[in-house]
């Protein structure tokens, strides 16, 4: 009984864990030429201008508060002439303080996969080595506990023997789990730096009637109160595209 009551009472506690667990909510307040939309159970928004159109809408249905923002934008050139677009020309903003926030283009994200994959491997490493000292240790030395009797009275004694050859196998070990852990950390890196590429969006010629599509990520706008307002403005050609969003706490579904 007392066994199914802890069951019970961890299930408990899980059940209201995951009650409490929120995510970001995405809505747009569409300017002129503007129009909301449905496009895969995410809120998007169509912005229609002389020459191009963008249609921006959030990356997942779902994303932890603390998550960076990520926007897919598909931009469309409706022009007559090639208009190339330029990453860094993408501007956004808290619209609480009117104050520019960071966007963070695929070098700063790849930059940032390594560095956590790098900071993973010497993790990892340095566990191992940790692991085969300990085993080591437990591994080369015996201990013998024993009593002698004699004449004189009964007395006991510890004896401790080392084996260097069996130490030094539990070090190798230790060793050779933390290079598996690092390389595995340093693949893990690997894959995201390559998923960063055919995820972000980069500078790109649109040829007339061409679209291309790809992510935007930026940091964090300031809690207003009624939510983390930004405005995100994207260039293309002749013609800006502003958008106002607001991402606010909604919980699990």
């Amino acid at each position: 009984m007392r066994g199914l009551k802890g069951a019970a009472v961890a299930a408990a506690m899980g059940a209201t864990l995951a009650g409490c667990q929120t995510f970001a909510k995405y809505s747009f307040a569409p300017g002129p030429q503007q129009q909301v939309v449905t496009r895969q159970g995410r809120e998007a928004v169509v912005s229609s201008r002389a020459s191009s159109t963008v249609t921006l809408m959030p990356m997942s249905r779902k994303s932890g508060t603390m998550a960076r923002p990520r926007m897919v934008a598909v931009i469309e050139n409706c022009s007559r002439g090639a208009v190339t677009v330029r990453y860094a020309d993408i501007g956004v903003w808290d619209a609480s303080t009117d104050r520019p926030i960071k966007v963070y283009s695929v070098d700063d994200l790849q930059s940032e996969a390594q560095g956590e994959a790098l900071a993973g491997a010497i993790l990892m490493a340095g566990a191992g080595v940790a692991a085969g000292a300990v085993a080591a240790n437990n591994v080369g030395t015996t201990t013998t506990y024993g009593t002698v009797r004699s004449p004189y009275g009964t007395s006991s004694y510890v004896w401790r023997t080392y084996n260097p050859a069996a130490a030094q196998a539990a070090q190798a070990a230790g060793a050779a789990a933390g290079a598996a852990g690092a390389a595995a950390a340093f693949a893990e890196g690997d894959r995201k730096v390559q998923e960063l590429e055919g995820v972000m969006l980069m500078d790109q010629t649109l040829q007339p009637g061409e679209a291309y599509g790809g992510a935007i990520e930026f940091n964090l706008a300031t809690d207003s109160g009624s939510g983390k307002q930004y405005v995100v403005r994207i260039p293309v050609g002749d013609d800006t595209h502003e958008f106002r969003i607001t991402a606010t706490s909604v919980g699990a579904s």
